[in-house]
């Protein structure tokens, strides 16, 4: 029983972490740029009553328990957003109340005071005293409070009827949940559970699944509808002539309930005017449906406004829902002037470059593109920067192309102009290259790194997705046509990506790359036969490869699909296999030959201004990323019942798995993304060979690699394994998160089966052989390591955003309460599992990175500590405190715990447990 009540402490521990995970309503901001003004959307704070079941089966250590677990949750919730407010009541048969506060002393004071487990339990009293205090409690004109209640029981109240009747009277006023405990069947009691929610009703048998269903919770609670933006321009002829925009938000509501009372309300900067009404009143949305609500006539209100930006904001409120709000910006591009690149203004005058050591940043330049980048994004730039500049990376970079290409247009467009970092400049034309690492090389590769933002994924993906059939191409040739038809009319020139794979010279990845350039004018063709093949028209380029060269177009025939890239003079591969002949979409040919494919054909600007933005990520689909160092043959990618070849996926033979690689101009040197059809469910790789893959998910990024190994799973939660690894391996985790240090990495050798598993707690790595392991966790700025030498087939490592500390289970009682390892230097504890030696102490390894570094020798004896996170709840394994029997207590509170991440968002929680006393 003692072992049970140290499970119980530590999964107390995992659920109070995951409700750190979880966050709050906090204020969103615009970066102003270009003279915008920023916009700021109504600040949602917390009000949070935690009712705390005070009766007598919580007399004795549960009691204890649970006055330790409400001064954790105070602490953390009170340290995430300090303006949150929380009151406390106790209920037995009576109710103790203290008023809301956000002074934890006096919030801890009222734990210790009025908390021993005395009397009965009544979850009518409990009802009305949360429903009392959250009517009494109002939120300011400049402070919304999120508000929410979710009852948790055993469903054996003192009165079934009355507290079904109090729940019912309030759900027009809350969001109600909840959650039953129930030690055996009993229909009664969920029957009971059901009848006091309007919005979910969850069971808590098994723990996993409750945590599980709590961030569903949260989800519904801090997301109760979604916000997508669009925008169109509208040239007025008659009576005047004028430019004036619409501006469209599709307002969805995803979860099983209908959302009442429903209005937007559109706000806008000075460049801006809207004609009309600003709030639009929609009523109810209901479960899974949508409305679409226009701004018709939004009028810029700047004189020539080619390029200026303007933002805007569409904030959405409902009965019983936080405020909810979505940024976007305009690129006021007025006029009907010819956009066509004036070869001795609009384009580089030097031509594409690769870097010896990965893609170079000045520190502002840096700064600026990791500014408003989530977690996963942040990972990717940092490892493609140069190490030199604070990234991962040591190999050459490959070229800058697409930088090259989305500058000039950005320039051409007057969204945003580099000019000014170069003296005497005034045009693009005009600047000179520049020392490498310098100003200049920073400004392209910045916007080379836009490749990997959600805003330029979206819209790649979706052109991509049409590359593997027939009538796809059609279509992406034909939306080329009608983007490039335009430009000389006041259409914006288009960054148009395409890519080759080439197949035979080898079953290494590395053969294949792709290339971004600018199409800035269509010209119409009386079918002319080049090689065999017919066009009926031509779109001519700048290629950066070659900028002084005026002959380079992209030969098309939007009849059939066709399209081939022409470089007169060139003795490049690349470029003259650049075309639709090598193989028709989904069809297979001989070993030796290649694949090209259009990649992207992207005009609106606007993409590049969206980085800071609250920009929809909902549609961006997964990808698998394959380094350049795996192979292609005998490579296979599952995901359930479904399997797909990687060098059928190389070939275009899935129409729903297409390829790409980033544009980099490179035949050789970029990575392989695979777009996925399912971005939520796990993958597994599986072939013999050397790994180098990652999951990349919307909110997670997950990677595997080794010299050798037969399978990798990945997970969008955040967990990554190899199976049959042999020699160097290395596993990492990104998730999407207010944490500071948001990637863990292991790595070691010589350990055929590793995970790397992310938990409520922290992260747990499993491993035959942990020996001479190295962990590491990282932000943009900070690299933390601890370097391992123990014989614990399983560490549990976590971090309080300033250290890093590895722990292990030393007494296998699914504790990990004795710290092996700390990256500030210090570490206890004896054997790190049950098969420790008596080594002696090992030397500890280079900390690489420039992180701090501790080694541990997990069989020098030392007092056991606890796993590392302050936070963390432990019970002394070995105390005598003679046989007690726990049942439904023990259960209740680990849920307590769990409850704490509803919590986050606001609203109360009932929380009911009974001991069955025993005779």
């Amino acid at each position: 029983m003692q072992r049970l009540r140290s499970v119980f402490a530590g999964m107390l521990s995992v659920v109070l972490t995951v409700a750190m995970i979880f966050g709050f309503g906090a204020s969103q901001a615009v970066a102003a740029e270009d003279g915008a003004t920023s916009t700021t959307s109504s600040s949602t704070h917390n009000a949070i009553v935690l009712v705390l079941d005070n009766s007598g089966s919580m007399y004795g250590e549960p009691i204890e328990r649970l006055k330790t677990a409400t001064k954790q949750f105070v602490s953390k919730v009170l340290a995430k957003d300090p303006q949150s407010q929380i009151s406390l009541v106790s209920f037995s048969n009576d109710t103790t109340v203290q008023d809301f506060t956000n002074d934890k002393t006096t919030l801890n004071d009222f734990a210790d005071k009025n908390l021993f487990g005395d009397s009965g339990t009544d979850v009518t009293a409990g009802l009305q005293k949360a429903d009392e205090v959250l009517k009494n409690f109002k939120d300011t004109a400049s402070v919304k409070y999120a508000r929410s209640i979710v009852t948790m029981s055993d469903g054996w109240p003192n009165s079934a009827e009355s507290a079904t009747n109090q729940a019912k009277s309030m759900f027009p006023d809350y969001n109600m949940y909840s959650v039953g405990f129930y030690p055996y069947e009993d229909n009664s009691a969920s029957t009971f559970m059901k009848s006091i929610q309007n919005k979910g009703y969850f069971e808590a048998n098994d723990l996993d699944a409750l945590i599980q269903k709590f961030v569903e919770i949260v989800n519904v609670i801090l997301n109760p509808l979604t916000i997508e933006l669009s925008t169109k321009k509208w040239l007025q002829t008659y009576p005047t002539k004028a430019t004036f925009y619409e501006i469209v938000a599709k307002i969805t509501n995803p979860n099983n309930n209908a959302v009442s009372n429903v209005s937007a309300s559109l706000a806008t900067d000075k460049n801006l005017a809207i004609t009309g009404s600003s709030k639009k009143t929609i009523g109810t949305i209901d479960a899974k449906k949508y409305q679409v609500i226009t701004w018709d006539k939004v009028v810029p209100q700047v004189e020539g406004s080619a390029g200026a930006s303007a933002v805007f904001e569409v904030t959405v409120e409902g009965h019983n829902i936080a405020s909810i709000a979505k940024q976007g910006k305009i690129v006021l591009q007025q006029g009907t002037q010819n956009n066509v690149l004036d070869f001795s203004k609009d384009t580089w005058a030097f031509e594409n470059y690769g870097e010896p050591k990965g893609y170079t940043l000045t520190d502002s330049d840096k700064q600026a593109l990791l500014h408003g980048l989530d977690s996963t994004t942040t990972e990717t730039v940092l490892e493609n920067l140069s190490a030199d500049d604070g990234g991962k990376r040591t190999d050459p970079s490959g070229g800058s192309c697409y930088g090259f290409a989305a500058t000039s247009v950005l320039a051409k467009m007057n969204v945003v102009s580099p000019v000014s970092r170069q003296h005497g400049a005034k045009s693009v034309h005009d600047m000179k290259e520049g020392k490498e690492g310098g100003t200049v090389h920073s400004y392209i590769n910045y916007y080379w790194f836009s490749q990997f933002w959600d805003s330029i994924k979206k819209e790649e993906q979706n052109f991509l997705d049409k590359a593997n059939t027939t009538e796809g191409q059609k279509q992406q040739v034909t939306d080329i046509k009608s983007k490039a038809e335009k430009i000389k009319s006041g259409g914006t020139p288009i960054v148009l990506s395409f890519g080759v794979e080439y197949f035979g010279l080898s079953d290494w990845l590395k053969d294949g790359g792709a290339h971004g350039v600018v199409a800035d004018n269509y010209e119409k063709l009386n079918n002319k036969v080049i090689d065999g093949h017919t066009f009926n028209g031509r779109v001519h380029v700048y290629d950066n490869n070659h900028p002084d060269q005026r002959d380079i177009y992209l030969y098309i025939n939007d009849q059939t699909g066709d399209w081939m890239y022409s470089v007169p003079g060139t003795t490049w591969n690349f470029e003259q296999d650049a075309n639709s002949f090598g193989a028709k979409p989904g069809t297979n040919w001989h070993l030796w030959g290649h694949r090209a494919y259009l990649m992207g054909a992207t005009t609106d600007t606007s993409l590049w201004l969206d980085k800071d933005i609250n920009t929809e990520s909902a549609n961006v689909k997964a990808e698998l990323v394959a380094g350049k160092r795996t192979r292609a043959a005998n490579i296979a990618l599952h995901n359930g019942a479904e399997s797909w070849e990687i060098d059928k996926i190389l070939h275009g033979q899935y129409f729903n798995v297409p390829s790409y690689r980033p544009a980099t101009d490179t035949a050789s040197g970029a990575d392989v993304h695979v777009v996925l059809p399912d971005k939520q469910s796990s993958y597994t790789v599986t072939g013999n060979g050397p790994y180098d893959y990652s999951l990349d998910y919307v909110d997670s990024l997950v990677s595997a690699k080794s010299d050798k190994a037969t399978s990798a799973i990945f997970s969008k939660n955040g967990d990554a394994s190899l199976k049959g690894s042999t020699g160097a391996y290395e596993l990492s985790s990104t998730l999407d998160s207010k944490k500071k240090l948001f990637t863990y990495t292991v790595s070691g050798k010589d350990s055929s089966n590793v995970s790397l598993n992310k938990t409520a707690a922290g992260y747990v790595v499993s491993g035959d052989n942990l020996r001479n392991a190295r962990i590491t966790a990282n932000d943009a700025s900070t690299t933390k390591s601890v370097a391992l030498n123990t014989t614990a087939k399983k560490v549990l490592v976590t971090d309080d955003g300033a250290n890093v500390k590895a722990a292990v289970d030393k007494d296998n009682n699914g504790s990990f309460e004795t710290v092996i390892a700390s990256s500030d230097g210090s570490q206890n504890g004896s054997n790190g599992g049950q098969h420790g030696n008596n080594g002696g102490t090992p030397t500890a390894p280079d900390s690489g990175n420039g992180g701090p570094s501790a080694s541990a020798n997990d069989s020098q004896p030392n007092a056991a500590t606890n796993a590392g996170s302050k936070n963390s709840v432990t019970t002394n394994s070995g105390a005598n405190n003679g046989p007690q029997k726990l049942s439904r207590t023990g259960v209740a509170i680990v849920a307590i715990a769990a409850a704490a991440g509803v919590l986050l968002v606001g609203g109360v929680i009932i929380l009911v447990a009974r001991r069955r006393r025993e005779n």
